[in-house]
C-alpha cells in the first residue's frame, strides 16, 4: 500500500497536479486519525516520504469518516476544479461497533456525497484479504481495483482515475 501511495503521489506532482496523501486510522467514533504525509503545498520530498516510510498498520478503518474528512479536505484545500479522492487499503470498513452491513452502507453513502460534491472517488487495493462482496457492495458504484501487486497500478490508472473524474464532472453539472 504504500508503495503504491509513494508511486501516485510521485507522479501526480511531477505531472504538476496539486496531490496531498494522509493515512488515517480509528478507535471508535469519536476518534478517527488523520496524518499527513504531504500537503497540497508540499513537496513529495525527503520528509513526506519518510512520513510515509514510518506509517503502520494500527486501530481500525472507519471508512465513512476518513471519505467524509477526505472529501472536505479536498473540497476546501485542493485549490482545483478536478478533484480526486483515492482511498488505498483493503476497502473493508470496520471498527467496533461500526461492521459488517451497517459499516458497508455508511462507506458507500460517504462515497456518493463526495460525488454529489463533485470529487471523483477510487479505492486501490493491494493483495487485499476483502471479500469481493463486500468491495462489490461498499465500491461497486465507483472505481476501484485490486491489485495482486504494486506494479500492476500503471495499467489501471487513467481508466479508473478517467472514469472517477466524469462521474464527479456529472455531478457537478447536476
Amino acid at each position: 500500500q504504500r508503495q503504491v501511495v509513494a508511486r501516485l503521489t510521485a507522479a501526480f506532482e511531477k505531472l504538476g497536479d496539486r496531490v496531498a496523501a494522509f493515512g488515517f486510522y480509528s478507535r471508535g467514533p469519536n476518534s478517527v486519525c488523520f496524518m499527513r504525509i504531504k500537503g497540497y503545498n508540499d513537496r513529495y520530498g525527503h520528509a513526506a516520504q519518510r512520513r510515509l516510510a514510518a506509517l503502520e498498520p494500527v486501530g481500525f478503518t472507519r471508512l465513512g469518516a476518513a471519505i467524509r474528512h477526505g472529501t472536505h479536505l479536498v473540497n476546501t484545500k485542493a485549490g482545483t476544479l478536478h478533484k480526486l479522492l483515492v482511498v488505498v487499503g483493503d476497502g473493508m470498513p470496520f471498527d467496533e461497533g461500526y461492521e459488517h452491513i451497517y459499516a458497508q452502507e455508511d462507506s458507500r453513502r460517504a462515497l456518493r456525497e463526495a460525488m454529489a460534491k463533485g470529487v471523483g472517488c477510487a479505492c486501490i487495493s493491494v493483495r487485499s484479504s476483502t471479500k469481493q462482496q463486500v468491495m462489490d457492495r461498499v465500491w461497486g458504484h465507483v472505481s476501484h481495483r485490486r491489485l495482486g501487486k504494486p506494479s500492476e497500478l500503471a495499467q489501471h490508472v487513467r481508466p479508473m482515475f478517467g472514469d472517477a473524474l466524469r462521474e464527479a464532472a456529472a455531478a457537478r453539472r447536476l
